[in-house]
């Protein structure tokens, strides 16, 4: 009886990851269709019993600006499972990028129980511009966690003024958690203190090997006409010294990066100095 069972459980178990596999290629298969009617598919999945399949219908929802996608998105962010609100967070941010009205949802999610969908709420927050969120997002800024530190640093750096410059120039000082003090750092760049670019390329030799590989793709980020030979530079010698393979990756993209816009625009790819 025994075996009956486990060979039936099996059998089940195999139907299932079957049908998720089959449910996950539809997915794929509507990534350029951006019509209602793939939105509407979409949102169907949204409400699936896999959380898998939840996951992958928010992240395929990028790129969709219906109102449709916008209200399905948003209900995604009270899911129960962390990935789905996760994925839902980050698709939003993308679908809502500039326009400055943040989903009241998205703001709560700032103090989700999950880091990882603490921090995507923060990033979303500063791609969609919505000042009113400050506050919340400088609350976000004093997380336990140094990442979501860090996420919320770095979006008060797109959201924030001159005061807020002050504010993250005197929370850096007790900080102690290089993860975190590169989202400071980038804030400070983005609000005017171009001397942090060097302490971004100081955490190039952090002793973790994921600061290294943000560090290099931070300060990738900063290129303009008058620092791109010094971050070249800096992205090579750290290049020399690197035996991480994920941080070898990072920096060799970043000179892949740099080096294409100059060859392929003359520069004009590369952003402005501000």
């Amino acid at each position: 009886m025994t075996a009956r069972v486990a060979r039936v459980t099996g059998g089940s178990r195999g139907i299932g990851r079957a049908l998720r596999r089959s449910v996950l290629r539809e997915i794929r298969s509507l990534h350029s269709r951006l019509d209602r009617r793939a939105v509407l598919r979409l949102t169907e999945l949204l409400r699936d019993g896999d959380p898998a399949v939840r996951e992958a219908a928010a992240v395929e929802m990028r790129f969709r600006r219906q109102g449709l996608a916008k209200e399905a998105l948003q209900s995604a962010l009270q899911d129960r499972s962390p990935l789905v609100r996760r994925a839902a967070a980050e698709s939003l941010g993308v679908n809502c990028r500039g326009s400055r009205r943040a989903p009241s949802m998205l703001i709560r999610l700032l103090v989700d129980p999950h880091p990882l969908v603490r921090l995507e709420a923060a990033e979303s927050l500063g791609y969609i511009g919505d000042r009113r969120a400050l506050p919340k997002i400088w609350a976000a800024a004093r997380d336990g966690h140094p990442l979501v530190r860090s996420y919320a640093a770095a979006a008060i750096g797109g959201l924030g003024r001159r005061p807020d410059r002050n504010r993250l120039e005197r929370a850096l000082k007790t900080e102690r958690s290089d993860t975190a003090r590169l989202g400071f750092y980038d804030a400070l760049y983005r609000l005017g203190d171009k001397d942090r670019l060097f302490d971004v390329i100081a955490l190039l030799r952090s002793q973790d090997y994921r600061v290294r590989c943000a560090a290099a793709r931070t300060v990738s980020s900063f290129v303009n006409r008058t620092n791109r030979g010094l971050i070249l530079s800096a992205l090579r010698l750290a290049l020399t010294a690197e035996h991480s393979i994920p941080a070898r990756e990072a920096l060799r993209e970043g000179v892949r990066n740099i080096g294409s816009a100059a060859t392929t625009s003359g520069l004009s790819g590369l952003r402005k100095s501000r």
